[in-house]
């Protein structure tokens, strides 16, 4: 569990993802696209239990993510975006635990 390379697992699944896009095959069965991989151990002597889940992505190499969201700089308070009605509303939503979670 611990010796597997577990980054050559996720790219091997991201290039079966990226073929069945570029073949078709993922056009006509979508299910293609929903991956992921769970690796478990456990180790009964000592009732211990190790999950590993991993989630591919395609992601071109040159694409960077920094974003002006992202820069501590562009950070604002709440209230300097939403009105006070706004802001006491999502407040009253986000205390009450009557709202269900999704």
């Amino acid at each position: 569990f611990k010796n597997l390379d577990k980054r050559e697992m996720l790219n091997e699944m991201g290039k079966s993802i990226l073929d069945d896009i570029t073949s078709g095959r993922a056009t006509e069965n979508p299910e293609l696209l929903v991956r992921f991989i769970l690796l478990s151990f456990a180790d009964l002597k000592r009732h211990k239990y190790y999950y590993w889940f991993g989630f591919p992505a395609i992601v071109d190499n040159e694409t960077t993510f920094e974003t002006e969201a992202n820069k501590v700089d562009s950070m604002k308070p709440l209230l300097n975006e939403f009105a006070i009605e706004q802001h006491e509303c999502l407040e009253k939503f986000a205390l009450n635990p009557d709202y269900p979670f999704f």
